[in-house]
């Protein structure tokens, strides 16, 4: 949920809506989340961040707080509104942070079309080329190619979406549920990559 969401905030800072130094305050009671993320353990009640530092976060290292604060801040029901725009029909079902092969790959696509037509969508795709998670569609990737993308992780759920830059790019989008296993999950995902990769690629060299 944290791509469409940082989607929609460039949208809006794309029509002059939002400006990127307009600064959030942190408050634990709505914002705090375990799990992924960095600031989980040094933000305190009161701090403050610009969106620009919070949309970084929530793709480069899917900080849980990150997006919350922003999720907070725009309303929920306008995000969901935003995927919906796109293409999107599995929606927050029954308030879930649940979503399709098929829809992640739109909101990659509406990633990559952002990135065509303003400079804000550019920094969204290098922002995804260098997360700190890279166990799924990159691992077997060749080191040069670049690989855009945003990891997922519920228990039991690896998934990861993005678009490898290679002679003929695709888009791919694998999601998994009932895997006891994360890191065998992520290795699934990387090797059903690469079986595309590799397709692909011998398609480029005929």
């Amino acid at each position: 949920m944290k791509l469409p969401a940082v989607l929609f905030i460039n949208s809006l800072v794309d029509q002059g809506v939002l400006d990127w130094q307009q600064k959030l305050t942190y408050n634990s009671a709505t914002d705090y989340q375990g799990g992924s993320g960095i600031l989980q353990f040094s933000v305190k009640d009161g701090d403050e961040f610009t969106l620009r530092t919070l949309t970084t976060l929530a793709i480069t290292t899917s900080d849980n707080i990150a997006y919350n604060m922003l999720r907070n801040f725009v309303g929920k029901g306008s995000v969901a509104s935003y995927m919906q725009s796109l293409g999107g029909q599995t929606v927050f079902p029954g308030g879930q942070n649940l979503s399709t092969a098929r829809d992640m790959a739109i909101y990659i696509q509406a990633a990559l079309n952002s990135a065509n037509t303003s400079a804000n969508g550019r920094r969204l795709l290098d922002d995804m080329a260098n997360g700190i998670y890279n166990e799924g569609i990159p691992l077997q990737i060749p080191a040069g190619v670049t690989v855009a993308h945003k990891e997922g992780f519920v228990w039991g759920s690896p998934g990861d979406a993005g678009v490898v830059f290679g002679s003929r790019p695709f888009i791919i989008t694998v999601l998994s549920q009932n895997v006891p296993d994360p890191d065998q999950g992520f290795a699934n995902v990387a090797t059903i990559t690469r079986m595309i990769y590799d397709y692909q690629e011998n398609l480029a060299g005929k």
